[in-house]
């Protein structure tokens, strides 16, 4: 025999409210684990550790949280760098040569890395290789960093700026373009 349960307006409203509930936050759950899934994935392809992903997008969070659109300011960073200067030098025995010479340049760089240069960043990374060889990573990133250089200077190559700059001051100009 089946019992029949008569259920009030109130109470079948009430019902409906909690299943809303469960559903929504049920759906909020598995939005934010599908979140984190995808940050500790972009992390790891940048070479970061879960904890170290975590924390980058914390700190996105915060800066897109403390972005005030009604305020533009242009960053610029003042670099110094080698460059070698071909010249020719009389020897003693009357022949010609050319040699290098260093010459100091100076430039201001946008600092400030607008969204297509930092699309194309991003699809670097995707390419990162994965080798741990310090000298492989540190051409990637100088890679990089080329690509934001390159919003003000076009002509700087690879070969200039790993020339020009030590892999410390390349890192640095790194993390004032990207940070």
């Amino acid at each position: 025999m089946a019992t029949s349960t008569k259920v009030s307006g109130a109470e079948a409203e009430r019902r409906a409210k909690q299943s809303a509930q469960s559903e929504q936050s049920t759906s909020q759950v598995s939005e934010q684990s599908t979140q984190e899934a995808l940050v500790q994935e972009l992390g790891a392809s940048v070479g970061l550790t879960p904890a170290e992903a975590a924390q980058a997008a914390t700190d996105a969070d915060e800066q897109v949280a403390a972005t005030n659109l009604d305020e533009l300011v242009v960053k610029t960073l003042h670099v110094k760098y080698r460059e070698l200067v071909p010249i020719t030098v009389k020897l003693l025995d009357g022949r010609e040569v050319t040699r290098n010479q260093v010459v100091i340049s100076e430039i201001d760089l946008i600092g400030d890395v607008d969204a297509e240069t930092q699309l194309r960043i991003m699809a670097m990374a995707q390419d990162r290789p994965d080798s741990r060889d310090p000298q492989v990573l540190s051409r990637f990133y100088a890679q990089q960093v080329l690509v934001a250089w390159q919003m003000t200077d076009p002509d700087m190559t690879l070969e200039k700026l790993l020339r020009g700059l030590d892999m410390v001051r390349i890192r640095k100009l790194g993390q004032d373009f990207f940070n």
